[in-house]
């Protein structure tokens, strides 16, 4: 994670070892999604996703104990190969299979793409509607799921470069 000196703001960054059009669809189309999306041990089904502007999108990340935990959002803006920004939002049913957690409000997600010739950057920012629902999310663990997700979307973009 990238510390911020927003109080309602999360950054975390990554680079894979791949070109920056692979990192996109990869990060982007439902099939490659299900690849990798979610922390070790869960399963994400790509309900919907209208990959536009204004577009909705809901993913179920579903948990070892088979469990889904459903959330969505909008897309806010969608700049081929640059950045996706959309709201993410954890939603009620959510809430119902996680009562020990207090979830954070909806919060906009920026992510970048950024090229480092042979490598991508990911630079995610989430920006919340205080810092409490910052700290909220922090303790839900959305850092060590990135991180989990991370490794997941390192061994498939390892696979499809073969």
């Amino acid at each position: 994670m990238i510390n911020s000196e927003n109080e309602k703001e999360l950054v975390i960054a990554r680079d894979f070892a791949a070109p920056r059009e692979l990192v996109w669809r990869v990060w982007n189309e439902p099939a490659h999604i299900e690849k990798w999306f979610g922390p070790k041990g869960f399963r994400t089904k790509v309900r919907s996703m209208d990959f536009r502007k204004g577009g909705k999108w809901e993913y179920v990340m579903i948990g070892p104990d088979g469990l889904e935990y459903p959330f969505g959002g909008i897309y806010l803006e969608v700049d081929p190969i640059e950045r996706v920004v959309s709201t993410d939002d954890f939603g009620e049913e959510f809430q119902e299979r996680s009562p020990e957690m207090s979830m954070p409000k909806i919060i906009s997600v920026t992510t970048l793409f950024e090229d480092r010739g042979e490598a991508t950057r990911i630079v995610i920012k989430t920006i919340h509607a205080s810092a409490e629902d910052k700290k909220k999310h922090e303790e839900m663990g959305v850092e060590e799921g990135w991180a989990s997700s991370f490794e997941k979307i390192d061994v498939y973009l390892t696979e499809l470069k073969g």
